[in-house]
């Protein structure tokens, strides 16, 4: 076979060219909406000539039970596959309904297997007669053993809510009999085959499309369970904040039909992912919807939640781009030293200095670097060793402290100086007005004289105001400060302004004596709470050195 070529409902999807000599193309691949009907594949050698062809059809929910005897046999071993056909007869390919199979006669039971390696469930039968499974794409397979050469024996598969099916083998040969109605089904649950998704609208949304309905239609009908679970993914499997799911209408309990709003939030393009459990643990059942948003803008990236590796906006260019690899991490082990950037992470006006970055590597301790901005050119916010015990694929976190608080929406690079599995990072969450804050973070400094350094803001003279915005002490109360500071006269006066949202303020004064070089103080204060504005004034006569402060 050298091509391939579809065919949808009778209309060409265009040929696609095979490889099989190197494996780089060695089947077709195409994505088309749903519409009921059939896709029909053909398969053309090198000189054009048609050597195979396929046709699938579009089914509905199952009606009966089929029974297919192999027209082989090994010794006296016989094999039944087992499957479901709609109203027309067209198999259900997807069908999972739980098939109850006795055997009676001269003959037992040995053996049933449906392929799918997630299946726990009993091979043999305990008595030899009777036994139930799970189809697993619309397969089952039973093994019976006849006791002699001319045995004769029936087959009988039964299922919740379809007709009983039976076979004979009889005078060396199989036919058919009339179904044995007194087999119940053993198991009183019919699992969730599919999701139908139904959109009334176009999934490109844009600004004159900002929200469309779209509808879960749970297949088949008579599903025992019909729970969906509605997620917004990218194609990585992870959360996406592109769209959002909303609900619309109550759905009527056990129709297994829910309708929900789906609104555009964000540009991208991501998936309506639709799962069911059937009351497992584990999605079973998935069903996708592409969605892309374009003409909103971007969203920022919550820093207090867990950035997954695969969302990074950039890399190290001169190397190769990191590869995804389990739960969506990335992996540098094949690239060694690389770095890579995250834009529009989102610390808030509270901001951080606390991040968790799990990892998995052989190679600990592990060498890597956080820096503010694009790339290596930026502010480097600490160098720092990871250090754990290897967990076989498993990531394990380190936390560190940046040398200083990140506040706003920035752009963090993290380099990655030894090759292993990076799954992403997250800040710790914590109140600015309790938290170590350089006088360099302030959101406005005014006055007459002072001078910014690397580390502090000196030579702080005549009316200077630092001013920090949105310190929210809450119901904690502020009783103490503690203040990293020089003072280079014999004493500094240094007037603490707490500003109310509604114009109120009261002022608490401290005196700062002389040092010869940077010393901690902790001052007492008359109790602060709520949310205030603070401002450091330093008064006429001053000459200051203010490094960092800390309220408790």
């Amino acid at each position: 076979m050298d091509s391939v070529e579809l065919f949808f409902n009778g209309v060409s999807q265009g040929m696609q060219d095979i490889n099989h000599k190197n494996g780089k193309e060695p089947f077709g691949y195409w994505q088309i909406e749903y519409h009921k009907g059939e896709i029909k594949a053909v398969a053309y050698d090198e000189d054009g000539n048609i050597v195979a062809e396929e046709v699938k059809k579009s089914f509905g929910d199952p009606t009966k039970i089929i029974l297919v005897p192999e027209t082989e046999k090994y010794g006296n071993l016989y094999f039944i596959q087992i499957m479901t056909a709609d109203k027309d007869g067209t198999l259900v390919e997807n069908a999972r309904n739980y098939i109850t199979i006795k055997v009676t006669g001269d003959a037992e039971l040995v053996g049933t297997d449906n392929g799918d390696s997630s299946d726990y469930d009993e091979y043999k039968s305990k008595d030899g007669i009777i036994h139930s499974r799970r189809l697993f794409s619309n397969r089952l397979l039973a093994i019976v053993r006849a006791k002699s050469e001319n045995s004769t024996f029936e087959v009988t598969a039964a299922s919740k809510d379809l007709p009983n099916a039976s076979i004979r083998y009889s005078d060396k040969k199989w036919c058919g009999v009339s179904s044995d109605s007194s087999i119940k089904p053993e198991i009183d649950f019919v699992p969730t085959r599919k999701i139908e998704i139904i959109a009334d609208g176009a999934t490109k949304m844009n600004k004159d499309n900002l929200s469309i309905k779209v509808t879960a239609k749970v297949l088949p009908s008579n599903a025992t369970l019909k729970e969906v679970n509605w997620n917004p993914v990218l194609k990585e499997c992870v959360k996406s904040d592109y769209i959002s799911v909303n609900d619309l209408e109550k759905k009527e309990e056990g129709s297994g039909i829910e309708t929900k709003l789906i609104q555009a939030e964000a540009d991208g393009e991501c998936i309506l992912r639709l799962t069911a459990r059937n009351g497992t643990q584990l999605d079973e059942i998935i069903s996708d919807l592409p969605f892309s948003v374009t003409g909103l803008g971007t969203k920022n990236l919550n820093t207090y939640e867990l950035i997954e590796a695969i969302r990074y906006t950039n890399w190290d260019q001169t190397k190769t781009k990191p590869p995804i690899t389990r739960e969506s991490g990335i992996s540098t082990n094949d690239i060694g030293d690389t770095w890579i950037s995250f834009d529009k992470v989102d610390f808030g006006k509270d901001g951080s200095d606390t991040i968790h970055i799990p990892i998995f590597t052989w190679n600990s301790p592990l060498k890597l670097e956080i820096f503010d901005g694009n790339g290596i050119d930026g502010e480097c916010l600490g160098k720092f060793t990871y250090e754990h015990e290897p967990v076989y694929n498993v990531y394990s976190e380190n936390i560190f402290t940046l040398t200083r608080r990140i506040f706003g929406v920035q752009t963090v690079t993290i380099r990655l100086i030894q090759g292993c599995d990076f799954l992403g990072f997250y800040m710790d969450k914590s109140p600015k007005a309790f938290a170590k804050l350089r006088a360099l973070d302030a959101n406005l400094i005014t006055g007459d004289s002072f001078k910014k350094t690397e580390e502090a803001v000196e030579g702080i003279g005549n009316n200077v105001v630092i001013d920090f915005t949105d310190m929210n002490f809450g119901e904690k109360t502020a009783t103490k400060i503690t203040i990293c500071g020089k003072s280079n006269t014999e004493n500094n006066t240094i007037n603490i302004k707490f500003l109310d949202k509604n114009g109120g303020s009261t002022t608490q004064i401290i005196e700062f004596a002389h040092t010869d070089a940077y010393e901690e103080k902790t001052f007492e204060l008359q109790p602060v709470t709520g949310e205030k504005e603070v401002d450091f004034v330093f008064l006429p006569g001053c000459n200051f050195d203010f490094k960092w402060f800390k309220f408790e």
